[in-house]
């Protein structure tokens, strides 16, 4: 039986019925993209828009395919790759509500979490996560062998209700991690919050005609909130696999324009020898979060 978050979140990802219908619109229309524009690379793959379409409507109908229903629970474990927000996004285009946790936690402290939402799904690359999930009976798709399941899914357009969202979890410095319920999570369909959140990505001057370099865990709350917003106004995104200073200077070259940091990571950039910093190709870049 679900917790209290789990069932708030349930409730709260329900969607309007009688609108099913109604295809949601695709990626590329929402964010003003051509289709075959780069919308995510990581260091192995680049995906289109057409590709990032295809591929969040594949997740979305294996989810289904598994069970789940609209307002079900999703959490998501894994590493820096264009596989998570892939993830991310196509459990909320199929109307579910979903999580990241961190990578580093272990089985025990996985299961916190599952348990409190009542999960239906894990989504993971790590071992911990695997084991959590299975000592609780939750079915996992292991993103190690995403591509056949993909494969295997359907690509059509989820319908434009499907009310899907990110539930953030606490960090559990005072007790447990608690699921943050919002009063306005799960009101709006994936599509409307989708593009809502690029009214402040600009406030936050987050351009939309660069890429955005995704720096940090994408499992962290606000780095991966900042790069989904400049994601929703256009902005490729670009996932390093781990943070690393000097990978950090070679990678703003190739038109980065955002990038979200924390102090620490701003201490081991000073850290570099000056004429490496100097050398840095930062022609294209415009903001910088922290």
């Amino acid at each position: 039986m679900a917790s209290s978050s789990g069932s708030l979140a349930r409730n709260a990802g329900r969607g309007n019925t009688t609108a099913d219908d109604i295809p949601a619109p695709a990626l590329w229309e929402l964010t003003g993209r051509s289709p075959d524009d780069l919308a995510v690379e990581d260091a192995i793959r680049r995906v289109s828009w057409r590709e990032l379409e295809d591929r969040t409507n594949a997740v979305g109908h294996g989810v289904e395919e598994l069970g789940l229903e609209p307002g079900d629970h999703v959490a998501v474990v894994a590493g820096n790759r264009a596989e998570f927000v892939e993830a991310i996004l196509g459990v909320q285009r199929a109307g579910m509500v979903v999580t990241p946790l961190k990578t580093s936690w272990t089985a025990a402290e996985i299961d916190v979490v599952l348990a409190d939402a009542g999960t239906k799904l894990v989504i993971t690359d790590v071992d911990a996560a695997r084991r959590a999930a299975g000592d609780r009976g939750v079915a996992v798709v292991d993103v190690d062998e995403f591509e056949p399941w993909l494969a295997r899914q359907s690509t059509k357009p989820h319908p434009s209700a499907r009310n899907g969202w990110r539930m953030s979890y606490t960090s559990g410095t005072t007790g447990r991690p608690k699921g943050v319920v919002h009063p306005w999570s799960g009101k709006s369909t994936f599509s409307e919050a989708f593009v809502r959140s690029t009214t402040w990505a600009q406030a936050a001057r987050l351009p939309g005609d660069g890429m955005h370099l995704m720096a940090s865990q994408l499992f962290h709350g606000a780095p991966l909130t900042f790069g989904l917003a400049a994601l929703g106004r256009g902005a490729p995104m670009r996932i390093m696999p781990r943070w690393d200073a000097a990978a950090f200077l070679e990678h703003l070259a190739g038109g980065v324009a955002s990038t979200s940091l924390v102090p620490t990571m701003f201490r081991h950039l000073l850290a570099l020898p000056a004429a490496r910093r100097a050398a840095a190709d930062t022609g294209s870049l415009r903001t910088v979060l922290h």
